[in-house]
């Protein structure tokens, strides 16, 4: 089933996706075989960074996953922020329309739709296995991350999925740094007094980053 452009424009993104994963776990008579998705966070490093969208960080592994799927060049971060974003990660709707979701050190109410979970519940419905690796800074009030996951933890991966399962995958690590280093940093005059930017500018090294 196709979910319309329109329909998640107007609000209605929950329910779009509940009704495009409504039709996956239905017997077919030639079953087709149902994709994994593997999503992997990197906070503070925009795609110009990495070597497959032209950038100086030397990336193959990542290069390799782009050459044998889907290299997205306008797709965009839902805020300029952590948290904000991955409400929207979590909820598939814009912070703003779950305010203070789009503020950070927040606690937006859930779109009503989601009953209390994360969307990809839907998926789990569907049958796949969902984790999360394991950042849960998710801007949400009464988000019930049992629903949400089959595991999120620093241990949570596919490979524990049972037998056949498709699986949807987070790796998000918890390192706000980005990971190009040589390039010049412009800090506020302000900023460089402020103790918590300068432990943060130590771990701008090449070290940390091997």
């Amino acid at each position: 089933m196709s979910v319309s452009r329109r329909q998640v424009l107007s609000g209605g993104a929950v329910a779009g996706l509940a009704a495009a994963t409504s039709g996956i776990g239905r017997t077919e008579a030639r079953p087709r075989r149902r994709p994994n998705f593997l999503v992997l966070v990197s906070e503070d490093c925009g795609a110009q960074h990495l070597g497959v969208y032209g950038g100086r960080a030397h990336t193959p592994t990542i290069d390799r996953l782009a050459a044998t799927g889907i290299r997205w060049t306008h797709a965009f971060s839902a805020a300029p922020v952590c948290a904000p974003s991955r409400f929207a990660m979590i909820t598939g709707v814009a912070p703003e329309s779950c305010a203070p979701a789009n503020q950070m050190r927040a606690a937006g109410a859930l779109p009503t739709e989601l009953n209390g979970a994360g969307w990809t519940q839907f998926l789990r419905d569907a049958g796949y296995y969902c984790t999360n690796n394991a950042k849960e800074d998710y801007n949400a009030a009464g988000l019930d991350l049992r629903r949400t996951w089959d595991e999120s933890s620093p241990q949570a991966h596919w490979r524990k999925r049972p037998p056949g399962a498709p699986f949807y995958a987070v790796f998000n690590p918890t390192i706000h740094a980005p990971i190009v280093a040589g390039e010049s940093i412009a800090v506020h005059p302000f900023r460089r007094r402020q103790p918590s930017h300068r432990s943060a500018m130590r771990i701008r090294t090449p070290r940390a980053h091997r």
